[in-house]
């Protein structure tokens, strides 16, 4: 990845099992340099703040507030493990605060490196959309995606969201052996059949970029979806931004094998 020097500080504990390749992509990258809390000396600047939340509760909003003031000019993440998810557990997202999932992780934060935010921290969530997509809609793309989902409705939701980033879909249901450029998929989980039949796609189009919609991911569920050679996991609902980010070719920017070194993809 060709990017001027960012500096990056990560804060928590960062060999927990959700962030352990986080950390690992972040020292293999050019012009990453990462500190951890271990090493922060005086009020030297960052570009990118990282929050890694094992738990709720575990970086208080005093505490991110206090972190914003002394970082005034770094970007925010509040990385969360799979204890924390949905703002039930944690409460709702502090100001200016990026809240990236800890499966989120590789399709999130190399735009966050390279650019920062398109739009102020501070901008809705609706505002956040329309700046990362402002470029992307009314482009044809040539790539066709193969939706896997086992309802109409569930087929019908990917596919709008396809056709409004200018991708062409077929819902494989109603042909299995269909050839298709990219194959994303929706399944309840990773322990019934629905996951089988996925299974037994992907060992025929072993060439094939592919994502897959879980509603709430486990640890369990990523290891066996990152076995069986899927690219990257989208929760359920995912961010429109996302997947457009990742349907395009250069959205793999030496990720996808460093967080899949067992697959192809």
């Amino acid at each position: 990845m060709d990017m001027p020097t960012r500096t990056v500080l990560a804060l928590g504990k960062l060999d927990a099992r959700p962030f352990k390749e986080m950390v690992a992509w972040l020292r293999w990258v050019p012009g990453v340099q990462l500190v951890s809390d271990e090493q922060i000396g005086g009020n030297e600047p960052f570009d990118l703040l990282i929050l890694c939340s094992e738990r709720p509760g575990q970086f208080t909003p005093r505490e991110i507030e206090l972190l914003r003031h002394r970082y005034p000019l770094a970007t925010v993440v509040l990385l969360y493990g799979p204890w924390c998810h949905g703002e039930g557990r944690t409460g709702p997202v502090p100001d200016g605060v990026v809240r990236v999932a800890w499966f989120e992780w590789s399709y999130r934060l190399p735009s966050l490196l390279e650019v920062g935010p398109l739009v102020p921290a501070t901008a809705t969530p609706q505002e956040q959309l329309l700046g990362a997509l402002a470029d992307r809609f009314g482009t044809q793309h040539s790539r066709q995606v193969g939706i896997w989902a086992n309802t109409w409705d569930d087929f019908d939701y990917l596919r709008s969201a396809c056709q409004s980033l200018g991708y062409a879909s077929i819902w494989l249901q109603s042909d299995p052996q269909s050839p298709c450029d990219i194959l994303l998929g929706l399944i309840p989980g990773t322990d019934g059949a629905e996951f089988a039949d996925l299974q037994a796609r992907l060992a025929a189009h072993a060439e094939q970029l592919a994502l897959v919609c879980l509603a709430t991911p486990t640890w369990e569920d990523y290891q066996k979806l990152r076995s069986t050679g899927v690219s990257a996991v989208l929760g359920q609902p995912f961010r429109l931004a996302d997947l457009a980010n990742l349907l395009e070719t250069r959205s793999d920017c030496g990720i996808l094998p460093l967080v899949n070194p067992q697959g192809s993809r």
